[in-house]
Parts: C-alpha cells; structure tokens; sequence
C-alpha cells in the first residue's frame, strides 16, 4: 500500500470514529507514520481529504441497495436481498450513518454536494429509475400494495440506519455484551426485512 493509499485508509478510520471536526491532519499523519506535510502534499487541504472519504462512503450507501439476484427470484425475495445488502453494508461500516447524518444535518454544503451528486450522476438515477419501474410494475400485476417509490426506500433506509444508531444505546445504556449486541443486530436485520415485505403484501 502506498503512503497516499495508507493516509486515505487512515483518514477514512479517523473520521468514521470522530468526525470532521475533531480529526485533524496532524493527528492522521502521526496514525500513518508520516509528514503533516505529506498529507498535504496528496490532498492538499483536510477538506479534500474529508470529501474523497465522504463521497466514497455516500456511494457506498448508496450502491449497496443494487444486489443481484437470482434469474428465478420473485419480487419480494429480490427485495429481501437488496435490504440485507445494504443491512450487511453498514455492519461492515457501523459508523458510517452517525457520520453521514452528522454531516447532512450540521453542514449545508455537503447535503447540496449529494444533491448535486444524485441529480447529476446517470449511475444513480439509473439506480432509482430501475428500481421505480420494477415497483410500478408489481403494483399494476397486484403483487404489492401500492407504495411511492421514494416511501419505500426511506422505510429501509430509516429501519436499517436505526439498527446501528440503537447499538451503542442497546451495549451501553442497557449493559448488554458485544455477543449480545450481535444477537441484537441479526435479530432486527431479520425484523426489518419482516416489516417491509408485511407492509407490502396486497
């Protein structure tokens, strides 16, 4: 791995654990083993820095609600997958919703950049268009219940995001184990998709 390589993976640890604001480049340079001053030599700036692993994960967020499927899946098992893709995403990356809603709430200029990021990029309104017309054409067949596109991807988006927003609450508030924080973690993953397919079936 170069030293580019290892200022971006350690960037990106340092920011998921405490964000923007409370990470600084000196602190990311002495985690690597190099120069501040290299640091800036690659990204120039902690904003840039920031923006590359921002943007990265808000892709990421966002492409993992695309999982294949298998050419005989009906619809609802399609959807099981793409909601247990996006589940499992963010258990490999359980910090990522405190930071990217830390940052769309706090911060104007990043919710205008993912504005413009999902407005502007063909890969994700294909994403959206793809998945719209799939909805609409369940509904005309009666498979599913009428339900606005948009409804429908906030629901497991919400249901999902919650599950690892309530973690630390469940281990620390609560006094649960880490082996009772995953039992915890499978048992809502389950939930979720439970909830969604319910709400569903016509």
């Amino acid at each position: 791995m170069t030293t580019e390589e290892q200022i971006l993976q350690t960037a990106e640890k340092l920011f998921l654990e405490k964000g923007f604001a409370m990470t600084s480049t000196t602190e990311i340079a002495k985690e690597v083993g190099c120069n501040q001053a290299l640091v800036h030599y690659y990204y120039r700036t902690k904003e840039n820095l920031f923006l590359q692993v921002f943007m990265q994960k808000v892709r990421l967020f966002i492409t993992a609600f695309t999982e294949k499927s298998g050419a005989n899946d009906d619809f609802f098992e399609r959807l099981e997958k793409r909601i247990c893709a996006h589940a499992n995403m963010m258990e490999q990356n359980p910090n990522l919703p405190f930071l990217i809603m830390n940052e769309l709430i706090l911060n104007k200029k990043r919710r205008c950049m993912i504005r413009d990021y999902i407005v502007d990029n063909p890969m994700v309104r294909d994403i959206y268009y793809e998945f719209d017309k799939e909805i609409k054409d369940e509904i005309a067949k009666g498979v599913i219940k009428p339900i606005d596109t948009l409804d429908l991807l906030l629901n497991v988006l919400s249901l999902n995001v919650f599950i690892f927003v309530s973690a630390p609450i469940y281990t620390d508030i609560l006094g649960r184990t880490d082996k009772e924080k995953q039992a915890y973690i499978a048992h809502r993953k389950k939930l979720v998709v439970q909830i969604i397919l319910n709400s569903l079936k016509s």
